[in-house]
């Protein structure tokens, strides 16, 4: 099964997770980790595996997202009388935010949603505006996309400007490469710098809150340049203090008040292994001319070579910060190694931080992390829930679940009437219903693995199960299922 994070709204207790987790052997779903929303209860959500559920409610929760009764600032009451007046839904201005909406409903209640990921971004002059990360051509010949939560920008090629500017509440991280860059191929949020060595490209995404930096080595000969041995970036922070944590990643702290305003996650490298076991030949010829028409099949397998593919072998870099610079050292023995399969890919990335989360684990690749449902943390896009049933496209028995984690301080102090949860499935191997359940678990961070998922106590209550299921096909894909 596959599920998209809905414009809905989710809330969850504080201090819990929500999980989501298929029973019963059921054929995997996919789930299409796009927007997910909250109505309004307090905490964090996860999703086990074997089926996920596309909504669900505390037991006694009202069939509706969450709703609370109006506070006393003025912006909900004069948003709840004019709701009144008018008969309609009403947004409180004054409480929209890049992943939030408060709307004051002709009953007199207000309706909260919060999004996993930023739905808009304040520009100047313009209010808020929907967010877009497609790139665009600037003035001064620079690629940046139309509506970011930073102001990020790509260089246009040559050598006058940076590879990466990324700045945000008056901070500033720049990127540049050392030799001069050719100029970029865009297709939608990419911008692509071939040959930037031989039979090597960079590709650059930009996302909602960040960017990813994907060094593409197609064969291994290309692999066997000294330039690759060691990429030496230049790194410059206007008010920034640019630092290592333990567990590999990095952060760009404001040295003042000590909040991050960047970070990266651990830096990786992998190749373009498929799953062991995986179908082949004429199935994998089948799989790949039905991705033509099901585009979920071409996001599960990694195809665009952004992000690993389900069964890539996959290893860290090494770091290094010197004055003014960041070095990332391949791993020479899995770029020498007979077995690797080229292309292999080299990401660093960086982004904003955001109190949201979600992460997959899979029981093939127990200690195997997925925040963000990928190994790096910008990409957005689908996570298979439940028990693999494609080996084209995912490893055989394979069993995956899925966990979402959202901020709830916002309703501190609310008296919470219901809340709901929703995600939307996108893709099934089976139109058979199957059951799906979804838990309160305990909190989840960028180290979640199906490991730790085991651990006792992580599992403290289950919320609800349905029975769902959307067998793919085009007409039903046309009609929006």
């Amino acid at each position: 099964m596959k599920i998209r994070f809905p414009l809905l709204g989710l809330f969850i207790f504080k201090g819990f997770g929500v999980a989501r987790r298929s029973v019963h052997g059921g054929w995997g779903r996919t789930l299409t980790a796009v927007l997910l929303s909250v109505g309004v209860v307090v905490g964090a959500v996860g999703i086990p595996a074997v089926s996920p559920a596309v909504a669900a409610e505390p037991s006694g929760a009202s069939s509706g997202p969450t709703v609370s009764k109006p506070s006393d600032g003025a912006a909900e009451v004069l948003a709840v009388a004019e709701a009144r007046r008018s008969g309609k839904p009403v947004d409180v201005e004054a409480l929209k935010g890049e992943s939030s909406d408060v709307v004051a409903q002709p009953d007199g209640r207000l309706l909260a949603t919060t999004y996993v990921q930023p739905k808009r971004v304040r520009k100047a002059g313009r209010g808020w505006v929907d967010v877009d990360p497609a790139l665009a051509v600037l003035a001064s010949g620079a690629v940046a996309p139309k509506a970011a939560t930073s102001d990020i920008e790509f260089s246009g090629g040559g050598s006058g400007q940076p590879l990466v500017r990324m700045s945000r509440a008056g901070k500033e991280l720049k990127l540049t490469w050392p030799k001069p860059l050719p100029k970029p191929v865009l297709e939608g949020d990419t911008a692509e710098y071939r040959s930037i060595l031989p039979d090597v490209d960079l590709k650059l995404t930009a996302s909602a809150a960040g960017f990813s930096q994907v060094l593409v080595v197609h064969t291994p000969e290309a692999a066997r340049n000294p330039e690759l041995d060691a990429l030496q970036l230049g790194l410059q922070s206007d008010g920034l203090e640019v630092r290592q944590e333990a567990d590999g990643s990095l952060k760009a702290v404001d040295p003042v008040g000590g909040g991050t305003v960047f970070q990266a996650p651990v830096p990786v490298m992998w190749d373009s292994s498929k799953p062991a076991g995986a179908a082949s030949g004429g199935a994998a010829k089948s799989a790949l001319s039905k991705s033509a028409t099901d585009p979920a099949a071409d996001a599960a397998a990694g195809a665009d070579g952004t992000v690993p593919g389900e069964g890539a072998r996959m290893t860290r870099l090494k770091v290094g910060l010197p004055k003014g610079g960041m070095v990332l050292t391949p791993d020479q023995g899995m770029l020498d190694d007979p077995s690797t399969v080229y292309p292999v890919m080299i990401d660093p990335a960086w982004y904003t931080p955001n109190a949201s989360g979600w992460a997959g684990v899979s029981r093939t690749y127990p200690n195997q992390t997925y925040w963000k449902f990928t190994y790096t943390s910008t990409y957005v896009h689908d996570w298979g829930v439940g028990y693999c049933g494609d080996t084209s496209r995912c490893a055989p028995t394979d069993v995956k679940r899925a966990f979402f984690q959202i901020p709830s301080g916002a309703f501190v102090g609310k008296q919470i009437l219901s809340a709901e949860f929703g995600t939307y499935e996108s893709h099934s191997y089976s139109c058979s219903a199957r059951p799906v359940e979804l838990w309160n678990t305990s909190y989840i961070d960028s180290s979640l693995t199906w490991n730790k998922q085991n651990a006792a106590g992580f599992w403290s209550r289950h919320l609800q199960d349905i029975n769902t299921a959307k067998g793919w096909s085009s007409e039903l894909f046309q009609n929006g299922h």
